[in-house]
């Protein structure tokens, strides 16, 4: 049994490192859901083992409102959990005292973690977004849930982050071919995407959103948002008050509203990283098949797969151009499918 109590192990550690970069990452894992685990199984962080600091990593990342997410959503996220666990322990053992390390185990580092958190877990997949966009359907009004599919269908089809979207422009959109051409890429609308994104640039006002809103675009872009009127006001009031605000204020509402209408109510934590990620993972399926694509992403040092993989993100508009970081963003896709492929 540890000497001294999870908590005091915190501040100690992040005393010793206080004013550094690596002090921010406190949050990573000195949260509720920390002291809940502990709870649960009966032990302070110091005295668990690897499958237990795996199960905790587990519940520190796919749980919400106490449940368990059915599938991996995180990326390098899960690197900065042990990376901050390594460093607690270090510090227990250098100031308190020795013991062995459970993090410099063999099972809690690269694909042998990957995999054992990814057991019993579903892939993060279209399949399951699509089961979200018909709960939203059924559960809100027509006009809302439409434009709560089209956000995420706009962030699968190739739309990196939310200022790509707000900053789209009419003149960037080729109506024929469905395409939108954004600085270094060109993003393939799907049909759904650009009927409903169509269907909002027309609408002047959309009543399904708690009262009656103007649809306004941001400094003349394509894409609108439901911005509420006061009683008095004229549209030019709202639009003039919309436009004052910063390019980070409006952009702040895209994963808000992903996380007030879809992830709080669903239970669930989908965001536009892992949904651009899964339509460049669905991308590379389409171009070279599930087995190759996972061959390229599983491979390690062969420049030919590298090659392949980073030619593909260029191809796609994927602006990370270190390998290694972006197999990370991939792990949510490759990793599930590949241990489903050998049950």
């Amino acid at each position: 049994m540890g000497k001294i109590s999870t908590k005091e192990i915190m501040d100690g550690y992040y005393k010793s490192i206080e004013g550094t970069s690596m002090a921010l990452q406190r949050a990573t894992v000195d949260k509720p859901a920390l002291y809940e685990y502990e709870n649960k199984i009966g032990k302070e962080l110091i005295d668990m083992d690897v499958d237990e600091l795996i199960g905790l990593i587990v519940h520190l990342k796919n749980t919400r409102k106490g449940k368990q997410i059915r599938f991996l959503i995180t990326h390098s996220s899960i690197d900065n959990i042990v990376t901050v666990l390594r460093a607690l322990f270090d510090w227990y053992i250098y100031n308190v005292e020795v013991i062995i390390n459970p993090l410099n185990d063999k099972r809690m580092k690269g694909k042998a973690l990957l995999e054992s958190i990814a057991k019993n877990m579903e892939p993060f997949n279209w399949d399951y977004v699509k089961e979200i966009i018909s709960l939203i359907h059924v559960d809100k009004e027509s006009d809302y849930a439409d434009y709560l599919e089209l956000i995420l269908l706009m962030f699968h089809d190739g739309f990196a982050t939310a200022q790509e979207i707000i900053m789209l422009k009419e003149e960037q959109i080729d109506h024929r071919h469905h395409t939108a051409k954004l600085i270094g890429k060109t993003v393939n609308i799907s049909d759904r995407c650009y009927e409903l994104l169509m269907k909002f640039h027309d609408m002047e006002i959309m009543n399904s959103y708690h009262k009656p809103c103007f649809m306004l675009g941001w400094h003349g872009g394509f894409f609108k948002f439901p911005v509420m009127k006061k009683k008095e006001d004229e549209v030019y009031d709202v639009q003039s008050r919309f436009n004052d605000r910063t390019l980070k204020e409006v952009s702040d509402i895209i994963p808000r509203l992903i996380m007030t209408h879809i992830n709080d109510q669903y239970e669930t934590k989908i965001n536009y990283i892992n949904l651009y990620y899964l339509g460049f993972y669905d991308y590379l399926v389409g171009k070279y098949g599930l087995e190759r694509t996972q061959q390229i992403l599983t491979s390690s040092r062969n420049s030919a797969d590298i090659n392949e993989l980073m030619t593909s993100a260029r191809m796609y508009g994927v602006t990370q151009e270190n390998v290694s970081h972006l197999k990370r963003y991939l792990r949510p896709f490759i990793v599930v499918a590949d241990q489903a492929s050998k049950e």
